[in-house]
């Protein structure tokens, strides 16, 4: 009898919570389309940065205490959220003005709307069908102000737009235009109906209570609160998806760590095929320089490099008369045997986008490659999945995901491959030493040290291993003679291959080892750690499954105190080398760009977390973790491909845009142009060129290219290696 009324008490709640979810959602469709079709700003406060674009700074009136943004003469644009197209709206625009001026209103293809601009503060009133576009401002006459080098239009004081609904269908098309809110409750709720949970359905009508209760302290961001809300609960959705179809398909498909690594190869090419864009500017045109003058013109001669990829990059010439190239020549070591294919094939001059698809495309392969070879560091003490889902995490959720596939000419993919691999070869070594294994260790040294000179502070975990190992063997001598044979191998080895660059250097400047004079400084008096952790561009803000990942070592050094240590160490060491650096920030070209290298140390870590959550069920939260931090970092792609940083993404520039700029605007998740943004990729493009056969011919050696190198990592990364 007790049993059966409990039954009948549970079957009520749910019956409840499932009115109470669709009442709910019903509530959420007219609350956002309301919120839609009226809604606005006041310029210059910290809400205008989903409504206006290209325009200056906000300012504040010392006399009025009013706050405005003034317009350039041409270029500016207001931007609001979607309303259906065709529907009428009336455009409020409060806007002042010392003199008379004629104002220009441009909307997709329409006609150019003109407003006369009267002396003073004044509020205009238009009748628009401004549908998904921008409105883009034009002032004539412009102005200029006494000491102000700025090209003035108008002074923006409040916009608003409300749409004029003649009938319910009216509002039926702004719901369906973009109902994010009502779908991210139906989501919720269906996951409370499938999960046979019925109080999991009361999570529908309290995440809708807390936007309304948000929203009306918060009128200005009620949107983009609603926004937020939302894509966490697809997170969520997408996160209970994910884990009840590996409950139920993981364990029929996976089997073996090659079965993983296939998957993980197949991840990559997608990946590749997505977001892969050839491009080679600023630091990356100096270490190209390298292997485009060998290939194309057999000497060192790199001035045509600089003046065709970076003619606003000053060229100096040293006092032999070579062009004064600081960047490593590691990079160029990777490309040189692709490139010199490339050229065979198809000519050139190695600055055409064919010989900048080859070499970046290499940067991509290893880049990626760095994730299956974290894959296997973390399989020596965790679960496949846990590695797996880890060593994913530290890609598609650092900033190694942005300088494989987007900035291939930088340095920091490849290195970031060869200080996996340098950990890879270590824990072989401590594992089972040969001679083989200790020429591995010493060739992944080498390559650590001639990507990108400052990791070979990261070093020191061979280094310490080592010493642990000999320390091992004190007391049995008949083991020092092949462990000092190991260890000079590792180091003659080492040596071998950098010593490229000790030829270079020699070449170049007349000295063996140089610092040249470009690179940058250690500066004592400063310390800039705490920044390259919290700063804008920092791991907590910028990418967080990276700090993240640092601070599981700590967890992984109570399984393997040794290697724990030493990984945690040598993080910590190179991060307070690059604090004390005169450009810490490295400019700052997207997030902490520099702590790329540092892409396994993030997977290992991830692992350890996921594996401490998994041992006390909570996989599910672990798995949104990932997943949201995967999300936010495809965030930061889109906004920096389509402009929407306002400052830009340098160091400075992010310290100058606002936190709701930067976190708080319908920019800061540009979910809907997540197609767009895989629009930009470059094998899409060349796939959809007219010169077919050109195309293809390009598209087959580079899918060559690929299939090379990822025979290449599959062998560096098998068991026999």
């Amino acid at each position: 009898m007790i049993r059966l009324y409990s039954r009948l008490i549970e079957n009520k709640a749910k019956a409840i919570a499932l009115i109470l979810a669709v009442l709910s959602i019903m509530l959420g469709a007219v609350w956002q389309t309301q919120a839609i079709s009226s809604q606005g700003a006041t310029i210059g406060t910290a809400s205008d940065g989903s409504y206006v674009k290209r325009c200056y700074a906000r300012e504040r009136s010392a006399t009025q205490n009013i706050t405005f943004r003034w317009t350039p003469d041409q270029g500016a644009s207001l931007q609001f959220w979607p309303i259906p197209p065709e529907r009428p709206a009336l455009l409020y625009l409060k806007v002042a003005r010392p003199d008379l001026a004629t104002l220009t209103l441009k909307i997709c293809n329409q006609p150019p709307l003109q407003v006369a601009i009267i002396p003073g503060q004044r509020l205009y009133q238009m009748m628009i069908k401004p549908g998904q576009c921008e409105l883009a401002l034009s002032i004539f006459p412009p102005l200029y102000a006494h000491n102000d080098p700025r090209s003035l239009g108008i002074l923006l004081l409040q916009t608003k737009l409300h749409m004029i609904a003649t009938n319910v269908s009216d509002l039926f098309a702004t719901f369906f235009l973009a109902p994010f809110l009502p779908l991210a409750l139906a989501g919720i709720s269906w996951t409370g109906l499938t999960n046979n949970n019925g109080y999991q359905l009361f999570l529908t009508p309290i995440i809708l209570l807390g936007v309304i209760i948000t929203g009306s302290i918060y009128p200005e961001w009620r949107l983009e609160i609603a926004w937020w809300v939302s894509n966490i609960s697809f997170v969520f959705l997408l996160t209970i998806i994910v884990y009840r179809s590996g409950k139920r398909w993981l364990s029929s498909y996976v089997h073996t760590d090659r079965i993983i690594v296939g998957w993980l190869a197949g991840i990559g090419i997608i990946t590749i095929v997505l977001t892969f864009l050839p491009y080679i500017s600023s630091d990356g045109v100096g270490y190209y320089a390298y292997a485009r003058a060998i290939i194309y013109r057999g000497d060192l001669g790199m001035e045509e490099t600089f003046a065709a990829l970076a003619p606003q990059m000053p060229i100096r010439f040293t006092s032999r008369g070579f062009v004064d190239n600081p960047w490593s020549v590691g990079p160029s070591l990777f490309w040189i045997l692709p490139l010199a294919g490339y050229r065979w094939l198809f000519g050139g001059d190695g600055h055409d986008i064919g010989a900048i698809a080859t070499a970046t495309l290499v940067s991509a392969l290893f880049g990626f490659g760095t994730t299956i070879i974290a894959y296997y560091c973390a399989r020596r003490w965790f679960s496949p999945i846990e590695s797996a889902l880890g060593a994913l995490t530290a890609f598609f959720g650092s900033t190694l995901w942005f300088y494989s596939m987007r900035e291939g000419g930088f340095a920091h993919a490849l290195n970031a491959f060869a200080c996996a691999f340098m950990v890879l070869a270590w824990i072989r070594v401590q594992e089972q030493p040969s001679y083989k294994r200790w020429f591995t260790l010493g060739v992944a040294a080498g390559l650590v040290a001639i990507t990108y000179w400052a990791t070979v502070l990261l070093l020191i975990i061979p280094v310490i291993g080592t010493c642990y190992l000999l320390w091992q063997t004190r007391h049995t001598p008949h083991q020092w003679r092949p462990m000092m044979i190991g260890i000079f191998i590792a180091g003659l080895t080492a040596l071998i291959v950098f010593s490229p660059q000790i030829i270079i250097w020699q070449i170049i400047y007349g000295s063996p080892f140089i610092k040249p004079e470009a690179t940058p400084s250690i500066n004592w008096q400063e310390l800039h750690i705490l920044e390259l952790f919290f700063a804008r561009f920092g791991l907590v803000q910028w990418s967080p499954a990276a700090m993240a990942g640092l601070i599981g070592l700590v967890l992984l050094a109570r399984r393997s105190p040794i290697l724990g240590i030493s990984l945690l160490g040598s993080a910590l060491l190179y991060i307070t080398f690059n604090g004390w650096l005169t450009d810490w920030h490295g400019s700052g070209t997207f997030g902490a760009r520099r702590l790329t290298s540092l892409a396994v140390w993030y997977a290992i870590g991830l692992a350890a977390i996921i594996d401490a959550l998994a041992k006390r069920r909570w996989t599910g939260l672990a798995l949104f973790g990932a997943l949201a931090s995967c999300g936010w970092m495809l965030m930061l792609l889109i906004r920096i491909t389509l402009g929407y940083f306002p400052e830009g993404t340098t160091a400075y520039g992010l310290e100058r845009t606002s936190i709701t700029d930067l976190f708080l605007t319908r920019f800061t998740l540009p979910t809907f142009d997540i197609f767009t943004f895989f629009q930009t990729g470059f094998i899409g493009d060349i796939l959809s060129s007219n010169l077919i056969t050109t195309s293809l011919s390009l598209l087959g050696y580079l899918s060559f290219l690929a299939g090379c190198i990822t025979w290449l990592l599959w062998n560096l990364t098998s068991k026999k290696a």
